[in-house]
């Protein structure tokens, strides 16, 4: 299994949540993405490395933006944003 992290921006009371799971790939996340609000941006994390962020519409569609070959940061450091 791998670890990943999930990162919300912050919402409107300016509350940026934080869930740490793991799983054979990043597709896990799709269930814990759906308890939350429609267009909240969050974004995956693997260790150091940004896979991508994602939101979800109002329609129920996903929007992905994969994370460019080799990027990282500070996960959870407040350099996570998209």
């Amino acid at each position: 299994m791998r670890s990943f992290t999930l990162i919300f921006d912050p919402d409107e009371f300016g509350y940026q949540k934080r869930i740490e799971f793991d799983g054979p790939d990043p597709a896990y996340v799709f269930p814990l993405l759906e308890r939350e609000d429609i267009g909240r941006l969050a974004t995956i994390w693997e260790g150091e490395k940004r896979l991508a962020s994602v939101r979800r519409t109002r329609s129920g569609a996903w929007h992905i933006n994969p994370s460019r070959q080799g990027a990282s940061g500070a996960n959870g450091s407040g350099g996570a944003s998209a």
